[in-house]
Parts: C-alpha cells; structure tokens; sequence
C-alpha cells in the first residue's frame, strides 16, 4: 500500500484501490489530490481490471476542506494553478480504459462530486 496526502493506494486481485482517506468526512487537501505523475504510475499496470474509488469510514468524500480553499483562493494565481491540476487528474481518470466505479456511502460532496462523476461508474 502507498498513502500520499490522505490518499491510498493498493492493488488486490488485479483491481486497484484509491481510498479517500482523511475521516471521518475524507475531506480532499488539494484540488489535484493525488498528484498527476503518481496516478499515471499507480494506473499503468497492465495487469489492472479496474479502478474502485473509495473513502475511508462512513464517507466518500464531504469535498474540500473549507480553509484550505480560502488559503488558496487568497492567491489568484495559486488557485488557478490548483484547480487545473486538479481538472487535469479528473480527466486522467474519466479517460483510463479500464472501468473506474466510485464507491458512493455517506456524503458526497463539492470535489468528492467530482471525483465520482469522473469515474465510470458508481455504487
């Protein structure tokens, strides 16, 4: 298993995982939040069947955590930046040829949102 900013990452029988994993509403740190080189490297196994999208606990995901996004948004510049990184993984992910399905319990909200409507597919 690999864990980079509340984000895990591990491969069980050929189907890898993400987990949102920042309880207990899995709050996402960053726009981009897993960076984009590490999703391209977690998702280029040949062997994958599948990617679940999933959060830790009661809850995908409640979306960004509320002051993160006003320290960013304090700096145009930054929040720009961010939010393209964090379009750019969402479109890596709606793109990947291999089914994408989010594992929808609790709440599901903002960026969390939009992670599960860039999968293929939810539960």
């Amino acid at each position: 298993m690999e864990t980079i900013d509340k984000i895990s990452w591990e491969i069980r029988n050929d189907i890898g995982i993400i987990t949102l994993d920042n309880p207990p509403e899995n709050y996402l740190v960053q726009p981009e939040f897993v960076p984009l080189e590490v999703l391209k490297k977690w998702t280029s196994y040949d062997y994958l069947k599948g990617i679940i999208i999933c959060g830790a606990g009661k809850h995908f995901s409640g979306g960004g955590k509320l002051e993160n996004l006003f320290r960013m948004i304090r700096n145009k510049e930054n929040i720009s930046e961010s939010m393209e990184k964090g379009k750019a993984v969402l479109d890596h992910l709606e793109e990947l040829e291999i089914p994408v399905v989010a594992a929808i319990q609790g709440i599901c909200f903002g960026g969390g949102l939009e992670v599960a409507l860039a999968s293929h597919s939810s539960l």
